[in-house]
């Protein structure tokens, strides 16, 4: 129990913070067995271990986003997205970040709330493709013989320009 308890890389700054949730989730059950530790022990390691797996998994995750991640657009990109989200839906959006080192969310229900969150964003994008495409055929249908010029036909029109490509290359 404790800090010294939680074995992990120290990317999250949590080691302690995890320490003292294991006090306060312990003394609760204590309290609930009546203070048997032989009932309480077996207790607190199943009620725990799954957020003890779990920061460990944030702790190493957030050290190879700061090692690798944090130069990339799309990261920089999720940061700012999850910022906006924020601010619009406030306690109904929270960054992973926030949500491990500002809130007394276990572990597990953050890296829960992150892939929930991650499904939502890869479910927008879907749509924004969708989106784009349709936009762009009936941008196509209404201005269909201005793009094409005189072709009869958009299989002309792609015979013309892969033809220019192909006489431009050689």
């Amino acid at each position: 129990m404790g800090d010294a308890a939680h074995a992990m890389v120290p990317f999250h700054g949590q080691g302690m913070n995890a320490g003292f949730e294991d006090c306060l989730i312990f003394d609760r059950i204590l309290d609930v067995t009546g203070n048997d530790f032989v009932k309480a022990l077996p207790e607190f390691t199943k009620t725990r271990n799954a957020d003890a797996k779990a920061i460990c998994d944030l702790s190493m995750r957030n050290y190879i986003e700061m090692r690798d991640d944090v130069n990339k657009l799309s990261f920089v990109v999720r940061k700012k997205i999850d910022y906006w989200l924020n601010k619009v839906f406030r306690s109904r959006w929270v960054p992973l970040y926030s949500m491990v080192m500002f809130s007394r969310t276990p572990y597990n229900d953050c890296i829960k709330g992150r892939q929930s969150q991650d499904k939502v964003l890869q479910a927008a994008g879907k749509v924004l493709m969708v989106a784009v495409v349709a936009g762009g055929g009936l941008l196509l249908q209404k201005n269909y013989e201005r793009i094409l010029g005189n072709a009869a036909s958009l299989s002309e029109w792609l015979r013309k320009v892969f033809a220019g490509a192909v006489i431009q290359l050689t």
